[in-house]
Parts: C-alpha cells; structure tokens; sequence
C-alpha cells in the first residue's frame, strides 16, 4: 500500500513542469491601448481633375479681368484664361505664335492687323519674296496706322522683326483710327482744292483784265483787230495802218488829222 501511494507521487512529480524562479511574468495587455491609425494614400490629381476641382465664384467671372493687360476676358472661364493667355500682349506666346506662322507662310499675314514691336501699328498690304537671294529674309509692305508705307522684314523666329497680332478690340480701335484720319485728310483736301478754284478765278479774273487793258494799249480802236502801228497828227493817238489812212478826224478827239505818222 505504501508503496503504490510513493510511486504515485513520484509520477506526479516528474510529471510536473520545472519551475525558473528567475523568468519574469508574462505581461497582460492593457485595455486603454488603442492601435495606430492607419495613413491615407496620396491621391495623384491630373489636370483634368485639378480643372473640375478649381470653382470660381460667379461674381469674380462677371468682371474677369487679366492682371498683365488690363484687358476683359471674354468668355470669363478657365478656357477663356487659357485662350487669353495665348493672345495677351503682355505675355510672350502671341509673338511666338505670329512668327510661327510667318514662318509657315509668309502670305497669311497678307489682310491681317499687326503691332510691331515698340508700339507701331498697321495692316500687311503686300508681300515681296527674294527669288534669286533666297538668303534674304522675306518682307512685308505695311500700311502704317500714320498712312505712311514701310517695308519691314518681319520676324519668322529667327530674324526679323517681331510682331504680334492685333486684338479684336485693338483692331476696330485702328480701323476707327485709320477712318478719322483719311476723313481729316478729305477735308483738308477739300479746303486746299476750294482755295485753289477760289485763287484760279481770281486770277483769271485779273488775266481777263490785263488782257483788255493790253489789247487797248495795243489793239487799233477802230478795227480792234489789228496792232497800233501809226500816229494821227497833232493828236498822237495811234490806228493801224489801213485805219489811219482813212481817219479824216481822230476817232478819239475827234481832231482833224493833218498827217500820220508810222511808229516802230
């Protein structure tokens, strides 16, 4: 009986796991731990979406105005900035654009209104090609907004001398520039042309009468044909030749001719 309780009991000795006194405890995890938030993947925008993103009040497009130019853009969109900037003066893609094109081809400027750079203004009336000095760069005869013709060998990116072209705005402003100058123009010609006509009668006028005048110096007064070539004695007053030897009385004085004399 004693034997059977030991040999149970050294079984459930070796059986029992060894114990490490100098192993620490395993730690409990707390309750108020909370895990680490998660980050937010960055989210690649395009210019597409940037586009649709972007709100402009309604207020700011009424009166949208560009910074560079001071100028109305028209229509007040994200587009109309875009085609805007393409044709601001103040900007340097509408020189690039018109010397692109004059160097595509110099005749689309032929018609076209242009603003050279420093501020002259005129319209392309003609274009002269070099054919044997092709090494000459192609010029365009400008009338200028003065009315004065200048042939200017305009930039193709190159050379030449830069342009742009001109606004919608800019353009009528030149047509009613160029329309009150040629009407100045008219009128002044007009008064010169009636002072002309004014100065010509006058002097015809006058000529008439210095005619009259030389023909009664000159002219016999009895034929009023011929030249006075002879004097009535005594008198003095002069006929021609086949007058005077008819003449019994001066047909001035009426005084009585006693003879003639021929004058030279």
């Amino acid at each position: 009986m004693s034997s059977s309780s030991s040999s149970s009991s050294s079984s459930t000795e070796a059986a029992a796991p060894p114990s490490d006194s100098s192993s620490p405890p395993a730690e409990e995890p707390a309750a108020n731990d909370t895990p680490a938030p998660k980050r937010k993947k960055k989210r690649k925008t395009t210019t597409a979406t940037r586009k649709k993103s972007v709100a402009i009040p309604r207020e700011r497009l009424e009166g949208a105005t560009c910074i560079a130019c001071n100028r109305a853009v028209s229509p007040p969109t994200i587009d109309g900035f875009e085609q805007h900037e393409l044709e601001c003066p103040a900007g340097k893609e509408c020189w690039r654009r018109a010397a692109a094109l004059n160097a595509a081809n110099p005749e689309n400027l032929l018609g076209r209104p242009i603003c050279l750079f420093g501020g002259l203004s005129g319209v392309v009336v003609a274009v002269n090609r070099h054919k044997l000095r092709r090494w000459i760069p192609t010029s365009h005869l400008i009338k200028l907004e003065s009315g004065r013709d200048e042939e200017v060998a305009l930039s193709d990116g190159l050379r030449g001398q830069p342009f742009r072209f001109l606004l919608d705005d800019e353009a009528d402003q030149l047509r009613v520039s160029r329309q009150t100058r040629l009407e100045a123009e008219l009128k002044v010609a007009r008064r010169h042309a009636a002072d002309l006509f004014r100065a010509n009668k006058n002097q015809s006028a006058e000529i008439a009468q210095k005619q009259i005048e030389l023909d009664d110096h000159t002219l016999c007064v009895v034929c009023l044909d011929r030249p006075k070539s002879t004097a009535l004695v005594p008198c003095g007053h002069r006929t021609c030749a086949q007058c005077a030897r008819k003449c019994k009385a001066c047909p001035v004085c009426r005084t009585d001719v006693q003879q003639t004399l021929r004058v030279y």
